[in-house]
């Protein structure tokens, strides 16, 4: 350990020797938790470690969630590493809030059994560095409470990982000019629904929470008129063909793996709009053409079903304020229409809150210069899945051959702001080609544990014939992904490329 000069309680400066941990991991949420598992398995059982969040429970954006939230796929496949969830429920069976939260706190609770584990919840981390230390490198860690920055303190780490994910943030209301209608969030709804049981529903946004909105105002009252103003509209994988039940899951469906490689062999870097018509027509379950947008979003052919036909309307456009005029409040859209609307309507911000900027213009790299911090973030990014990043990343970072394993990086972020459907088909291509290189990087035993591969779905012999077909055309495969990823970064001028 060493010495540092830090900062009393008064503010005077006082000597104060410094912790120093053997790992440091910054944030709670599924992709922490992710990678303080692969640390449990790939450092030594006397590792001091030591787990940083700004929230008061681990959980990540589960913490901050609306009630009615839930899974988009089974929840067996959510989870810490391989951990089994504590429950007897179909394997189907799609995860509430509630529900997530308490198996991801039993994940840690699990894991704080097998390391030795210090934990620092409602603490922030201001800064995040490395330093050299008689000859060699290790990182600093600046962390204060939360709301309290005049008393932080600075801990030393041989390594770091810093798992911000998707760094989400709760949305607020809208700020509308009209008064006559109430503007909130989804983690209103519930309580507004009860107070206003025949008010309409206006849910702006076409995303995962747009939908799981639209469903829970259907279900508080099946009567309800609810208008979806769509945006330019959102498809979304066929959960019920892609994770059937039963004798399907021999017989039916497809695996994951299969989809992807058919849509990243059909992108060339330029043909976004062909990809996108592709996916729709052939595995999307609303398959609207018009649709633009996909965020690796699912919808069972019921959940569709229930929304298309509970819907009172869906506008393709977008919502710019609500004003009032002689008639009442109306809506001003961004194409110029007005769309009246009645007093005491309830409009819904749903326009989501990931992938937005919220981890700033100069991105954290995902493995620092001289190899002692890992930063899993979507600015330099190897997968659109914090969980399938996490495991991937930090099990090659424990390893040592991170920087060698030729994973493809991506400017999420930015890719996705300058347009949203080559965002859709790159990050495809990008997704495939990682899986394939952390399979081809990753020792069989690691694979084991990777508990939220969507292949695990179907039975062994399905997986494995699939992975032998993968295994005949993967040298091609890649060459073909990277090849289409490197037109991506040139198109559109964004960090993106193998690690240097």
């Amino acid at each position: 350990m060493s010495d540092r000069n830090t900062l009393n309680a008064r503010g005077a400066p006082s000597k104060q020797q410094q912790p120093h941990y053997d790992l440091v991991v910054v944030g709670a949420g599924i992709a922490g938790l992710n990678a303080l598992h692969a640390a449990s398995l790939c450092l030594p059982p006397s590792s001091r470690i030591l787990l940083i969040d700004a929230k008061d429970r681990p959980g990540g954006m589960w913490t901050m969630a609306y009630d009615y939230v839930h899974l988009h796929q089974p929840h067996p496949l959510f989870t810490v590493g391989g951990m089994r969830w504590n429950w007897r429920r179909p394997s189907h069976h799609l995860a509430a809030r509630d529900d997530v939260q308490h198996h991801l706190a039993s994940c840690l609770g699990e894991l704080r059994g097998q390391i030795d584990l210090d934990e620092r919840f409602g603490h922030r981390v201001s800064s995040v560095r490395e330093v050299s230390c008689s000859g060699a490198w290790a990182a600093e860690v600046d962390l204060h409470p939360v709301g309290d920055p005049g008393e932080t303190v600075t801990v030393g780490a041989d390594r770091v990982i810093h798992a911000a994910g998707f760094d989400y943030s709760a949305p607020a209301p809208i700020d509308l000019s009209a008064k006559s209608v109430l503007s909130i969030t989804p983690a209103d709804l519930s309580a507004t629904l009860a107070e206003n049981p025949t008010a309409p529903v206006f849910v702006v946004g076409g995303g995962k929470t747009g939908m799981d909105t639209i469903l829970a105002a259907q279900d508080q009252n099946p009567e309800r008129a609810v208008t979806l103003v769509n945006g330019e509209g959102t498809y979304y994988l066929d959960r019920t063909r892609y994770f059937p039940t039963g004798l399907r899951r021999w017989t039916g469906g497809a695996l994951a793996a299969s989809v992807f490689r058919d849509c990243a062999m059909l992108f060339d870097g330029h043909n976004e709009d062909e990809t996108r018509a592709h996916f729709i027509a052939n595995y999307a379950v609303n398959n609207d053409p018009r649709s633009k947008n996909f965020i690796y979003g699912l919808l069972s052919e019921d959940e569709n079903r229930r929304i298309e036909t509970g819907l009172k309307d869906k506008i393709w456009d977008y919502l710019e304020d609500v004003v009032e005029d002689a008639t009442g409040p109306v809506m001003c859209m961004r194409s110029g229409a007005r769309v009246p609307m009645a007093q005491g309507s309830i409009v819904v911000n749903c326009t989501g809150s990931l992938l937005r900027g919220g981890s700033g213009d100069d991105p954290m790299p995902c493995l620092s210069p001289h190899d002692v911090i890992l930063s899993i973030n979507t600015r330099e990014a190897m997968h659109i899945l914090t969980t399938y990043s996490s495991f991937i990343l930090s099990h090659l970072f424990f390893g040592g051959n991170l920087r060698q394993a030729g994973l493809y990086f991506l400017d999420l972020e930015a890719l996705l702001k300058k347009d949203k459907q080559a965002f859709s088909a790159a990050s495809m291509a990008q997704s495939y080609h990682n899986l394939l290189m952390g399979f081809k990087n990753l020792p069989r035993p690691t694979l084991k544990h990777f508990g939220m591969d969507f292949n695990l779905w179907y039975p062994l012999p399905r997986r494995l014939l699939a992975l032998n077909g993968i295994r005949k055309t993967a040298r091609e495969d890649i060459r073909h992904c990277r090849k289409s990823l490197d037109v991506v970064v040139n198109r559109f001028d964004i960090r993106g490329g193998e690690m240097q």
